[in-house]
C-alpha cells in the first residue's frame, strides 16, 4: 500500500470515529460529540469561528484520492493547521454559556478530529509528490 492511500485510510477512519465520540465537555456535565457539532456546525459561522471550514481538508481529500490529482493543496494544509487550534478553545456550549453551561476542555474525539485532518491533508501532499512504490 503506496502512503497517500495509507494515510487517507487512517484520516478517513479517524475523522468517522471521532464523529462518534465526544469532542469537548461543558462545565454543566454537557458532551457534545462530533456529529453534533458537525450538525450544529453552521452555528459556528454565525459565531465567526472559522475553524468549521477545516472539514473541507476531507471533501479535498476524497476529491483528491478520486482523481489523483491534488487539490487545494496548500489550502487543505492551513486548514489542517488552523485545526489544532480547536485544541485550544473556546468551546462553544450555547450562547454566553446558556443552560447547557460553558466549554471547558477538549475531549478525545476532537483530538481524533485534528489528527484526521493532518493525516488527510498528508494524504494530499503524497498525492502531488510521484511514488517510486508499486501500487
Amino acid at each position: 500500500m503506496n502512503k497517500q492511500k495509507l494515510f487517507f485510510i487512517v484520516g478517513f477512519c479517524l475523522y468517522g470515529l471521532s464523529l462518534l465520540l465526544p469532542v469537548w465537555s461543558c462545565d454543566k456535565g454537557t458532551e457534545f460529540s462530533g456529529f453534533d457539532v458537525l450538525i450544529s456546525g453552521y452555528m459556528g459561522l454565525l459565531y465567526a469561528d472559522p475553524r468549521w471550514f477545516c472539514n473541507i481538508v476531507l471533501i479535498t481529500a476524497c476529491y483528491s484520492m478520486l482523481s489523483g490529482k491534488p487539490a487545494w493543496g496548500a489550502f487543505s494544509y492551513f486548514c489542517a493547521i488552523l485545526s489544532v487550534t480547536t485544541l485550544f478553545g473556546p468551546y462553544f456550549c450555547g450562547v454566553t454559556g446558556g443552560p447547557l453551561g460553558k466549554g471547558v476542555s477538549p475531549d478525545f474525539g476532537n483530538i481524533l478530529w485534528v489528527l484526521s485532518l493532518c493525516s488527510l491533508s498528508l494524504s494530499i501532499y503524497f498525492i502531488s509528490k510521484p511514488s517510486n512504490e508499486k501500487t
